[in-house]
């Protein structure tokens, strides 16, 4: 392919073309090599001088180290002085923070170091502390004496080194101008004084630094150098080209117009041109389109074809044009012929004159009509989109009844208000999520769900669960499929825990009623000949003097006082109804059940810790019969962890809505769930010597109140047993305060 085709120049023009070109190139090439050179030079001088520096600071860092007085000390000293060691040891570890290549390699494979010399008369010195650095020159892994460190008051000649003795002369940190280069490598040092009390200069601190990697950046640095030239030999290369193509350009110019003209003939864009002051001079025959024909246009204002609204805009984008900034697209309509609006987009570009005035501008009117009415009407169809999604959610969260919508693999998509506040979780924690995470605790995975495959199959599933803080739910569920695969599950959530509680107190009120008419006969027809045994047994105990008979009519009293407790708790519960109804505050009575079980408790190695609710509202009821009910729950939790040697006794107080809740906690073993719907029947006990009848008495008085109890087991172990009673309306007659 030719670079640039010279077919279009005459032989005299491309000659000069050429020479003018090649001028062009050695000019930028002595440009570039001067450059580069001085670039170099700079980054070397800058290099050194950056060394030199770190040389001088680490210097006076060790200087500032060193205590001259015991400094002193060790020189008169010896090898084997604590003193010594502890300050070559403190040397050592300066030079494993401020030298790189004593933290890079260790000590025995780096070749810097910092060191002290004392100054002695002449140019011979001598060496008082080292850092310690020997380094394995030879690689045979072994330090040989002539690798070792400098030892103390070892000679050592520094005439070859002026800066060092310009520092002791002058007593301000110096470094080498010029490399030393020996058997062991190529080194700069770097030297601060190490001053005593008088600011007499009493030793030089000097530090070596191996100058190879230096060395080795300085030739890196030139053959970037080399790199970058070729780098701008190839630019100047490709500039030239580009020149005699920009050349070659100019001359096909006139070549171009005529091809311009034949392509705004047929474009599918309006173009069009116009002075500053609006007056058109130029239009396609694309304006044929419009009603009007070109002839007809050029010469009035370009104004009169766009509404008056619009006429700012057109005026401030001229201004945009005659201050040099570039076009921006503007969208307007122009007017046709017959009076009809056409919108569009402009784009235009300026023309200047020799003084860079503008004399024209030109651009294009792409007609848009068409895409403008459909983006309308799409908009309009997503802002109806919009309601009906508003309505729809609208909708949906006002449903009572908790709603999840499922994707394919069992993800959450959207629950509605009443299933968040259900599972008593916010919408956005539960939608992405496995339904087996958040909505059935029970299952661990979606191939765990028994009722999964019937889902897939399209089929309605009807199941019965437990969610979390005790409320039991009917979940209904729906698959929607589409070309045989699931696309949505619908799951309707119905929580029929008053139902299932309302059912259940039924059944307990049945066999109340039952143990009622039962107990009924029995206190009538037992009471009475008990008496007569109880009496009649305690007659005889006074008047038998035989041990034996003794022991024997104290158990006939024991058996039948236990009876006599059976009756009268099964007549508890037959007949529960308050006997005298007062205002009762339940923090107060609380504490004093507690009060009456504290010797117990204390017995039993328990802790009794209470969280009552400070403005606890009042309930209406018999004092009496509560206060059985808290001494019953608070001795069935005693006994509970009596067993396991002690606990902790919580008692909780609260105002929920128009109830006061008791929670009343224990540490102990808990309840067997197979136990848990059963604790409330009369005779159901989990002790071997009990009677079942106090939770039954208790279940009864509650229930006689209008309030509830119920048992759970505790996440951390234990048992709760919550009470939950009707806040007492103050405007009630027929109780007193």
């Amino acid at each position: 392919m030719t670079i640039v085709n010279l077919r279009w120049v005459g032989k005299r023009e491309r000659k000069l073309l050429l020479i003018r070109t090649v001028g062009v190139a050695v000019v930028l090439t002595f440009v570039w090599v001067t450059l580069i050179f001085f670039f170099c030079r700079s980054a070397k001088q800058a290099l050194w001088d950056e060394v030199r520096e770190h040389l001088m600071t680490i210097a006076y860092a060790a200087a500032m180290s060193i205590d001259p007085e015991l400094h002193e000390k060790v020189y008169h000293g010896s090898e084997s002085s604590k003193l010594y060691k502890q300050m070559r040891n403190k040397l050592t570890e300066l030079s494993k923070e401020l030298l790189p290549e004593v933290r890079a390699k260790g000590l025995e494979l780096a070749m810097e170091s910092i060191y002290t010399l004392k100054p002695s008369s002449g140019n011979i010195w001598h060496f008082v502390l080292d850092s310690g650095v020997p380094y394995d020159i030879d690689g045979n892994g072994k330090i040989d004496p002539r690798e070792d460190i400098a030892h103390l008051r070892e000679p050592y000649d520094v005439s070859p080194y002026p800066e060092l003795r310009r520092c002791y002369i002058e007593g301000r940190p110096t470094a080498d101008k010029e490399l030393t280069v020996d058997k062991w490598g190529v080194w700069l040092s770097g030297y601060a004084p190490l001053k005593d009390r008088q600011g007499k200069v009493a030793a030089i601190v000097g530090v070596d630094m191996n100058m190879s990697t230096i060395l080795a950046k300085e030739g890196k640095l030139r053959n970037s150098a080399a790199i970058i030239f070729a780098c701008l030999m190839v630019l100047t290369l490709l500039g030239a080209v580009m020149y005699l193509r920009m050349m070659v350009a100019y001359e096909l110019v006139r070549y171009s117009e005529q091809i311009q003209k034949q392509l705004a003939d047929v474009s599918a864009d309006l173009i069009y041109g116009f002075k500053p002051d609006t007056t058109i001079i130029y239009v396609s025959p694309k304006v044929r389109v419009y009603g009007y024909s070109p002839e007809g246009v050029i010469g009035r204002s370009a104004l009169e074809f766009i509404p008056k609204e619009y006429h700012e805009q057109v005026l401030e984008r001229i201004e945009e044009l005659r201050r040099g900034e570039p076009y921006s697209s503007l969208m307007h309509p122009i007017i046709t012929a017959d009076g009809e609006l056409r919108y569009g987009e402009c784009r235009g570009f300026a023309i200047r004159d020799s003084d860079g005035k503008l004399s024209a501008i030109y651009g294009t009117f792409r007609d848009l009509t068409d895409l403008v009415r459909l983006t309308q009407e799409l908009r309009d169809m997503f802002d109806a989109v919009e309601r009906a999604r508003a309505d729809w959610e609208a909708a949906f969260n006002a449903i009572d009844v908790g709603i999840a919508v499922l994707d394919g693999s069992f993800k959450v998509v959207a629950v509605n208000k009443a299933l968040s506040e259900m599972l008593k979780v916010e919408p956005r924690k539960i939608v992405g999520r496995g339904c087996w995470e958040v909505i059935h605790p029970e299952t661990d995975r979606v191939n765990g769900c028994p009722y999964s495959e019937a889902l897939m199959r399209g089929e309605h599933v009807k199941c019965e669960a437990c969610i979390d803080y005790g409320r039991t739910v009917i979940i209904t569920s729906y698959a929607q499929i589409e070309d045989g695969n699931p696309r949505r599950f619908i799951h309707c959530y119905t929580d029929v825990t008053s139902q299932r509680a309302m059912e259940e107190l039924v059944r307990r009120t049945e066999r109340l009623v039952s143990l009622g008419q039962i107990a009924a006969g029995i206190a009538h027809e037992v009471n009475n000949p008990l008496s007569v045994i109880l009496s009649t047994a305690e007659f005889l105990s006074e008047n038998v003097e035989d041990a034996h008979h003794k022991e024997m009519l104290a158990q006939i009293s024991d058996m039948a006082k236990r009876i006599s407790r059976i009756t009268h708790g099964l007549l508890s519960i037959a007949r529960p109804k308050p006997e005298e109804l007062q205002l009762i505050d339940l923090n107060k009575l609380i504490k004093e059940a507690i009060g009456m079980r504290m010797s117990s408790l204390c017995g039993s190695n328990i802790k009794v810790v209470l969280e009552l609710h400070g403005q606890l509202p009042k309930v209406k009821g018999d004092e009496a019969q509560l206060k059985q009910v808290l001494l019953a729950l608070i001795s069935n939790a005693e006994g509970s962890m009596a067993e396991s040697g002690g606990g902790t006794l919580t008692i909780t107080s609260q105002a929920q809505n128009d109830y006061v809740v008791i929670h009343v906690d224990d540490t102990g073993s808990g309840i067997l769930d197979e136990f848990l719907p059963h604790i409330f029947d009369p005779f159901f006990s989990t002790k071997p010597k009990g009677v079942g009848l106090d939770l039954a008495v208790v279940h009864s008085i509650i229930t006689a109140h209008g309030g509830r109890v119920w048992a759970q087991n505790l996440p951390k172990g234990g048992a709760r047993f919550t009470i939950e009673l009707p806040v007492a309306d103050s405007t009630d007659e027929g109780f007193k305060d």
